[in-house]
């Protein structure tokens, strides 16, 4: 019931039918519609054609794809995303690529434990302040994309009023 979130799978994954999976009969969009779904325009778009939480196939599909965006901004920001998204996840022992702890890794390792853990949480804010200066570039350029500027600040405003009632 939170935002509406897409991910990556490898091509050995599994899924059924609540988490569905998009694909492509041509994978030259696959970024950019990646981009798209994972941005504020596609939860505007979504909860406009949804009656309910729960997206299906018809809502993700009457999503309308434009053209009007820097694909070479997208790809970036994609990319960058799932490099960032990938490494934290095999950082967690239930990911098959998870190699070793984190705090041991050599370019993190410092004389003393307190150092080494300092300089990994370190590590891990920078990421998740890059993943955030993603997000927002994504929504910035689906925003612009989309002509929607005016909608979404006034639905944000919107969510504001309500959660101050």
């Amino acid at each position: 019931s939170g935002k509406t979130g897409f991910r990556v799978l490898p091509c050995d994954a599994t899924f059924d039918k609540t988490g569905s999976s998009v694909f492509f009969s041509d994978e030259s969009d696959f970024e950019f519609v990646l981009s798209l779904l994972c941005s504020n325009v596609s939860t505007f778009l979504l909860n406009t054609f949804s009656s309910t939480i729960a997206y299906q196939i018809k809502e993700i599909r009457r999503i309308p794809l434009t053209k009007n965006y820097k694909k070479i901004d997208v790809l970036s920001i994609v990319n960058g995303a799932i490099a960032i998204s990938e490494f934290d996840w095999n950082s967690g022992e239930t990911s098959w690529d998870f190699t070793s702890l984190p705090l041991l890794h050599s370019n993190l390792r410092q004389p003393t434990l307190k150092v080494s853990y300092q300089m990994l949480r370190s590590h891990w804010r920078e990421m998740t302040l890059e993943m955030q200066r993603l997000e927002e570039e994504n929504n910035r350029i689906f925003i612009a994309a989309y002509g929607l500027q005016d909608e979404l600040r006034l639905q944000s405003l919107a969510l504001v009023a309500r959660w101050m009632n």
